[in-house]
């Protein structure tokens, strides 16, 4: 069978392990990976977030998915949960996907 032939699109377990399972998920949490050392070099939260969103999209938040964050930091005692949290978003949603 030729590469032409064959499917590409993702099986729906993997749809699934990708939203749920561990392998997105340890290397949001990575004590050594992208938000650990983020959060830990600067306490400018919009530095943190506008590097996220730079390195996913090569852009920066729009003004309502900054406010919506801005909350979600304010009701937030772990502000490195916070951003993993949003780490996992990009990289579930569909821009991210399609765009990449």
């Amino acid at each position: 069978v030729c590469a032409c032939e064959r499917r590409q699109e993702p099986t729906l377990g993997q749809v699934l392990h990708l939203i749920n399972g561990d392998t997105i998920d340890t290397a949001v949490q990575d004590k050594n990976g992208r938000v650990a050392n983020l959060v830990s070099s600067t306490t400018n939260d919009e530095k943190v977030l506008d590097e996220l969103y730079l390195a996913a999209f090569s852009r920066r938040p729009l003004a309502e998915e900054r406010k919506s964050i801005e909350v979600y930091l304010a009701d937030s005692e772990n502000r490195q949960a916070v951003f993993e949290d949003v780490l996992w978003s990009i990289l579930n949603s569909k821009e991210f996907v399609f765009n990449h």
